[in-house]
C-alpha cells in the first residue's frame, strides 16, 4: 500500500513548557496544540508559583484542545480517522482512563504501522480484505505489534464510522484473531530453588573479582516473589506505607502488602509509580509469609528511604537491573531459562496444589481464572490415586 508522510501534531492534542520564574514570585509557562476541528493554539500563563503555573497551562490547554467538533473532509483519507483516533487516546490518558505506555503503544503503532500501511487510502477504499492481509504480514514477525495495530486500526475505522465516512468498521467484518502461540506453565523445583539460591550467594564472590561486592539486592527480591507471588513491578513499587501489621483470628500478628500500585516507564516521565495497579483485581493486600516478611520488615524499617528496593541515586530499581544480574548468576547453567515471571509461576503452582486454582488467582490479583491456570499454573504430569474411586466400576464383583 502506498505510504503517505508524517502528520505534525495530532488532533487534539497539546504540550506545554516547564514553568519558569521570570521574576520574584512570577511564573511562566507556554503551551501550544490543535484543537479538534485542526486549528493551532498558543497559550501563555503567569502565575505566583511553578505548580500554579503547571495546573493553569494544563488545564487550559486541555479545555482548548477538546474545543471544536471534529471536522473530516467530503471523502476523508483514513489519516485523518488517525488523528481523531489518537486524539480520543490522548483524553482517555488525561482522564486516568489509559496508561500512559499503553497510549505510547498505539501511538507509534499508529504512526508508523498504521500510518504508512492505510493513510493514504480513502476510509471508503478499505476492505476487511485489506485488514486480513496488512495484520497477516505485521503478524509474522510481531505478534505483539499486530494485536497493537488492530487495535488501532478499530478505533481508527470506529471514528469514520462515527464521522458517516463509512457504514461499517473493516475490522468488525475481517474479525482477524492473532494467536500467540502458547507456552505450557513451568515451575522451579525445590531442588532448583536450592541451586539457584547457592549461584547467588556465590556469583561475585571469588578472590581476586574485581567491583564492589554484591547486595542483597537480589536474593532478597526472588524471596519475596517467591514468598508472595506478586508482580515484580508491583514489588519494586514498594514504600513504606504499603507495609502493615494486623492480628489474625489466632491472635498471631501477620505482615500484609498493600499491592496497589506498579512501577512504570514512560516516554517524559522516565521511571514512577503509578498508583493503580494493573487490573482493578490486582488491587489487594496479601499476607506474608514468615521468611518473606522478616525481609520486608529490614527494608520498611532499616531502608530509611522512600522505595522498599532503591537504586544508587535513592530512586527506585528498575527491573532491568534485576534482570541483567540474574541473567549474569545463570547463565552458562541447567537454570539460564529462569526470568521474574517465573517465581509468580512458582507461587501460584504451589498455592494451586496446596490450597487450590480459586486461591492461586486471588493471590496473583487475575480477573479471569483461566489466565491463572492456563498460563501460571504447572499442569500435572501425574494423576491423582482415585483408585478407590474407580474400584467399584472396575470390579466384576460389583453389586
Amino acid at each position: 500500500m502506498a505510504g503517505v508522510g508524517r502528520p505534525g501534531r495530532a488532533r487534539g492534542s497539546w504540550s506545554f513548557t516547564e514553568p519558569v520564574e521570570v521574576s520574584a514570585g512570577r511564573w511562566f509557562s507556554r503551551g501550544r496544540g490543535r484543537d479538534l476541528r485542526g486549528g493551532s493554539f498558543d497559550i501563555e500563563v503567569t502565575r505566583e508559583s511553578k505548580e500554579l503555573a503547571a495546573d493553569d497551562i494544563k488545564d487550559k490547554c486541555g479545555r482548548r484542545a477538546r474545543a471544536g467538533k471534529p471536522a473530516v473532509s467530503k471523502d476523508p483519507l483514513v489519516s485523518e480517522f488517525i488523528d481523531l483516533y489518537l486524539a480520543r487516546v490522548r483524553r482517555l490518558t488525561e482522564q486516568g482512563k489509559l496508561a500512559v505506555q499503553t497510549e505510547e503503544r498505539y501511538r507509534s503503532s499508529a504512526n508508523n504501522r498504521v500510518l504508512d500501511g492505510f493513510g493514504a487510502l480513502r476510509a471508503s477504499e478499505v476492505e476487511a480484505g485489506d485488514i486480513i492481509d496488512f495484520l497477516d504480514e505485521v503478524s509474522e514477525n510481531h505478534l505483539s505489534e499486530a494485536r497493537n495495530c488492530r487495535v488501532v486500526l478499530r478505533g481508527v475505522f470506529h471514528e469514520a464510522v462515527k464521522a458517516k465516512a463509512i457504514a461499517m468498521n473493516p475490522v468488525v467484518a475481517a474479525a482477524v484473531r492473532i494467536e500467540v502461540p502458547k507456552k505450557s506453565p513451568r515451575r522451579l523445583t525445590m531442588g532448583d530453588l536450592i541451586e539457584l539460591r547457592k549461584l547467588v550467594s556465590e556469583w561475585r564472590t571469588a578472590p581476586g573479582t574485581m567491583g564492589p561486592r554484591p547486595t542483597n539486592d537480589l536474593i532478597d527480591l526472588i524471596d519475596v516473589m517467591l514468598g508472595t507471588g506478586a508482580r515484580i513491578s508491583e514489588i519494586l513499587s514498594l514504600q513504606p506505607d504499603d507495609v502493615f501489621v494486623e492480628t489474625n483470628d489466632d491472635g498471631e500478628d501477620v505482615v500484609c502488602l498493600r499491592l496497589r500500585s506498579t512501577l512504570v516507564y514512560a516516554k517524559g516521565l522516565g521511571i514512577h509509580r503509578q498508583d493503580r495497579p494493573k487490573t482493578d483485581a490486582s488491587n489487594r493486600e496479601i499476607a506474608v509469609p514468615k521468611s518473606a516478611a522478616e525481609l520486608i520488615l529490614r527494608r520498611t524499617i532499616y531502608g530509611g528511604g522512600t522505595w522498599l528496593w532503591t537504586n544508587r541515586d535513592g530512586g527506585p530499581m528498575w527491573r532491568s537491573r534485576f534482570a541483567v544480574q540474574l541473567n549474569k548468576v545463570t547463565k552458562g547453567t541447567e537454570l539460564e531459562w529462569v526470568s521474574s515471571h517465573i517465581f509468580r509461576k512458582t507461587a501460584a503452582s504451589e498455592i494451586a496444589d496446596v490450597v487450590g486454582l480459586a486461591a492461586a488467582q486471588a493471590q496473583l490479583g487475575h480477573e479471569d481464572q483461566r489466565t491463572t491456570q492456563d498460563i501460571y499454573v504447572e499442569r500435572k504430569k501425574k494423576a491423582p490415586d482415585l483408585r478407590a474411586v474407580l474400584e467399584r466400576l472396575s470390579s466384576r464383583s460389583a453389586a
